[in-house]
């Protein structure tokens, strides 16, 4: 990792984007730091001494089976509009493997970091706002994202939000559907009914991943059940999944309802969700920035909410076990020592 970095580093200097002599300072370098990895590769913070700024380099995994989802991300960068709230690589640095792309650094994280914490209605909604600004661009040229989750959703301690990771991305035809039988799908837990059922797909599928984005801001949708692939498939297709929403607003359970509907036909568009009161009376960067401000980030040695409500119900459900073989214990003792009781009186 470091030896790529390294190179992307001394490419980057000879492209002329940085200050040689600034970024050749052991200084300077000693700034660039590992900040993540997904699935297809590694992300470093790195500062650029001429902007004075930092950025993020993604550096793409190497290998045969990687080069592929890595070429198509390269492809739909180039399609994707220019809009202030979808991710665009500021340039790509190598292409060559290991492959590797410049963009804008997100210094608040993801939204996944205050999904069922503080986050309130009104934050939710003010971040969700700039996704759908950002995915009714991508609409307008009949591009699916297919992947629509908080760990998607970059921030900035500005408030600005960025629709992120087209990896799974695809440009449909005017008018027409996504083929079924691709492998080029997104995350189980945010799929649409449509895309589980290897159905003909089209722009409604991201509108469902918006809905489940909201959904589990608040509540696990899943909840009780365990998180066994067949059990969320089932869930999804069957509609049974936990909609408890009886302490939120009824702007937020109506919004979450329009998504959520199993006829992608009938399911509302994102034109309309923008318009819907939960997501048009939301406020814009100023009201995400001060969400950012208020939430408390979580220590990394710290449970993410999703964990910690798990473990507390684990934890619930053996003091109940417990409580249940106490009490079977007891009984069985009770009935023994009467039954002695009666024999000793024959």
């Amino acid at each position: 990792m470091q030896l790529a970095l390294t190179r992307v580093l001394l490419m980057w200097i000879t492209n002329g984007t940085c200050d040689s002599t600034d970024i050749e300072n052991p200084a300077v370098q000693s700034k660039s730091e590992h900040i993540g990895s997904g699935r297809d590769g590694q992300i470093s913070k790195v500062w650029d001494p001429l902007g004075k700024k930092f950025y993020a380099i993604k550096i793409f995994n190497s290998g045969p089976d990687m080069l592929e989802p890595c070429r198509h991300e390269l492809k739909m960068n180039e399609i994707i509009p220019k809009h202030p709230n979808l991710l665009r690589f500021s340039r790509v640095l190598t292409d060559e493997e290991p492959i590797s792309v410049l963009m804008p650094f997100m210094d608040a994280g993801t939204l996944s970091t205050f999904a069922m914490a503080d986050a309130t209605e009104h934050y939710v909604a003010a971040a969700m706002k700039q996704v759908l600004l950002g995915l009714q661009a991508m609409h307008s040229i009949n591009l699916v994202h297919k992947d629509i989750k908080h760990h998607n959703i970059l921030l900035d301690k500005g408030g600005h939000v960025l629709l992120a990771d087209f990896t799974t991305a695809t440009q449909l035809t005017e008018g027409g559907l996504g083929k079924p039988g691709e492998t080029n799908l997104g995350t189980l837990c945010y799929m649409s009914p449509e895309l589980l059922n290897d159905e003909p797909y089209g722009l409604p599928t991201d509108v469902w991943s918006v809905g489940m984005t909201v959904l589990s801001s608040f509540v696990d949708p899943y909840d009780p059940v365990d998180t066994l692939s067949v059990n969320i498939k089932s869930m999804i297709i069957d509609g049974t999944f936990n909609t408890d929403l009886s302490e939120y607003s009824p702007k937020m359970v109506d919004f979450v309802q329009k998504c959520l509907v199993a006829d992608p036909a009938k399911r509302a568009t994102v034109a309309q969700l923008l318009a819907h009161p939960f997501i048009a009376g939301a406020g814009g960067s100023a009201v995400v920035a001060k969400m950012i401000s208020k939430v408390r980030t979580p220590s990394p040695t710290i449970l993410h909410p999703y964990a910690q409500k798990r473990l507390f119900k684990l934890c619930k459900r053996l003091v109940q076990l417990s409580l249940v073989i106490f009490i079977a214990v007891v009984a069985y003792h009770c009935s023994v020592a009467f039954l002695r009781s009666i024999l000793v009186k024959k």
